[in-house]
Order: structure tokens, then C-alpha cells, then sequence
């Protein structure tokens, strides 16, 4: 994958359980809070195990909440079974309807599934 970015970029992998622990939301805020404090680009890709386009689903509204609140936006707009089910971006300067942290990110929806191809066991 070929990247343009003046900074560095952070990518981060996130796995939450089907079964949400009440403070998931909390944690990743946390985390959130952290990290964007010292990268101005970041890349996000794991899977939530939530739907994020059920807007009736408490998690989900959280979640939406939570990434508008840090400048993120998501990448890949349908479900995908497998470990990169989900790319999220920020960029502190620059922010798209399909997101980059960077000038440009590789049409994630085929880079996600030549990936998740080569990581199935």
C-alpha cells in the first residue's frame, strides 16, 4: 500500500467481543484520547462486532458518536466477514465521506479482502 502523509501514521488493530463488555465504548475512548494527542494520522482496522448502520442499536449509535467526536470516518460501507472487517481514519486537517488519513488509501474495500484472503487459516 502506498501512503502520502507529512506525519506519522499510527495503525492500530481492534477486536471487541460479540458479548460487549459495558466499558468497551469507555475503553475506547480512552484510547482514543491518548493516541490522538500525539498522531495526526491514524488508521484504525478490526472488527467491532457492531452494526454500525443499525441506527436502533444502542452500541452502534455510541460507537458513531464517539468517532464523529475524534475527527473519524469509516472507510468500508458493508459488512465483510473476516479480521479487517472495518477500516476507520483521521486525519486532523483533512477528512472525506471515504475517509484517509493520508492523500490517498488504496480502495480499501479490495486491499481488506486480498488481505483477509491471505490471513485465513
Amino acid at each position: 500500500m502506498a501512503m502520502k502523509c507529512a506525519s506519522p501514521v499510527l495503525f492500530l488493530t481492534i477486536f471487541c467481543p460479540p458479548k460487549k463488555s459495558s466499558g468497551f465504548i469507555d475503553d475506547f475512548t480512552e484510547l482514543l484520547s491518548k493516541i490522538s494527542t500525539d498522531f495526526d494520522c491514524i488508521v484504525i482496522s478490526g472488527d467491532f462486532n457492531i452494526h454500525i448502520d443499525n441506527h436502533t442499536d444502542t452500541h452502534a449509535r455510541e460507537l458513531i458518536s464517539l468517532l464523529e467526536a475524534f475527527g473519524l470516518s469509516q472507510h468500508v460501507s458493508r459488512p465483510r466477514q473476516s479480521f479487517f472487517s472495518k477500516i476507520i481514519s483521521e486525519n486532523a486537517n483533512n477528512t472525506h465521506i471515504l475517509f484517509s488519513t493520508v492523500d490517498r488509501l488504496v480502495n480499501p474495500p479490495s486491499l481488506i479482502a486480498r488481505v483477509a484472503f491471505h490471513l485465513k487459516m
